[in-house]
């Protein structure tokens, strides 16, 4: 899967912007603030229409203007497709060759994935690492964005009805259509997670010990039983005990939206026993593990995307891991440093400087 070319219409500082990508190994270099992240996330809204730092879509509207236009050329396994975001007032149109299409049709043609600093996956809040694995998942499952939005649209009403004058009748429905959604989200998280932790350990030679021994896991609110068959009686009990207790707190206490992932390492939990250069090397092997998980499912893999890499991981590290990649991953590297583009000499390397990109070297 390759993003041969990229335009830009009044998106955040860029005006108009057309970019050809012919590498595999790309890197904007700039001074902070000059547009590289937009560019990055300009890619990500071209995937999946949305954005992995806002939720309001004007925001990535320049400055002064009302629509914005994101298009790109796409090849995978040698065909071609032109896909187009068209954002206006909010609203966006989707486009695939020229015609209009749905979501769940767009969604197939583009796929990426964003190397998360090990900060935030490892010391961020549960919210993050919940993130972390629905975006994940969607790229394997698109059925799990329709599971994940049908239970956030769910629990919203749930919390508003504890809020509201409560109708018995009225919460039952809600927990039975929450219940089923609950579920569906905990078997794909766990498959999920066990497939990766596998991979994991696969990997693992790249930085580890053969005896150190990495495990990661689902916590669950309430705790699940191994039984998945069983998840949807457990939940209902578990709701009727928790009933008062939801009344008096005025929201929903269990479900998917206070799950956690947990990483041990050694059998301790490693944001308080891994050294920083091993809580590193755990999430490049988590990063690696889902490439090689997306390309058992569509025998091509996704573009990878690394905002100021350079700041996270020392060029060991650095060089190990890209090292580590299939030539057929495109990748995508900002940096504010030159000394990066000198270390990888096979990169084209763009300098990005007040919304202007210009190719300084071909590679």
């Amino acid at each position: 899967m390759k993003l041969e070319t990229l335009s830009l219409e009044n998106y955040r500082n860029f005006s108009h912007l057309k970019l050809d990508f012919t590498a595999s190994l790309n890197i904007l270099i700039g001074n902070n603030a000059q547009g590289k992240s937009n560019l990055l996330e300009s890619i990500y809204l071209l995937a999946y229409s949305k954005s992995p730092r806002t939720s309001n879509l004007n925001n990535v509207v320049k400055h002064g203007f009302q629509i914005t236009r994101i298009e790109g050329e796409v090849c995978n396994n040698e065909i071609k497709k032109e896909l187009v975001l068209l954002i206006d007032s909010g609203n966006k149109h989707l486009f695939v060759d020229k015609k209009i299409v749905e979501l769940k049709q767009y969604l197939s043609n583009l796929h990426v994935i964003f190397y998360v600093p090990f900060s935030t996956l490892i010391y961020g809040f549960p919210r993050e690492r919940r993130r972390y694995l629905d975006r994940a998942i969607v790229s394997l499952d698109k059925k799990y964005l329709h599971a994940i939005a049908s239970y956030n649209r769910i629990l919203k009403m749930r919390n508003a009805l504890f809020k509201s004058k409560y109708n018995e009748r009225e919460m039952e429905s809600w927990n039975e259509q929450f219940i089923n959604y609950a579920v569906i989200i905990w078997k794909a998280r766990q498959e999920y997670i066990e497939n990766l932790c596998k991979k994991v350990g696969q990997l693992k030679p790249i930085f580890f010990k053969e005896n150190d021994e990495i495990e990661i896991g689902l916590k669950t609110t309430p705790q699940l039983s191994l039984e998945k068959k069983r998840w949807a009686e457990e939940v209902k009990y578990c709701m009727e005990m928790q009933k008062e207790r939801e009344k008096q707190m005025g929201f929903t206490i269990i479900g998917p939206h206070r799950d956690d992932m947990v990483i041990l390492l050694n059998n301790y939990d490693a944001r308080y026993f891994g050294s920083s250069g091993q809580l590193k090397a755990m999430v490049i092997l988590m990063i690696l593990a889902q490439l090689n998980m997306f390309h058992e499912e569509y025998e091509e893999y996704p573009l990878l995307m690394c905002d100021d890499i350079d700041t996270e991981l020392d060029a060991m590290k650095l060089n190990a891991f890209l090292s580590s990649l299939s030539s057929m991953v495109q990748v995508f590297l900002t940096t504010t440093q030159n000394n990066l583009a000198e270390t990888l000499k096979d990169a084209v390397v763009y300098q990005v400087h007040e919304g202007v990109v210009e190719k300084i070297r071909k590679g």
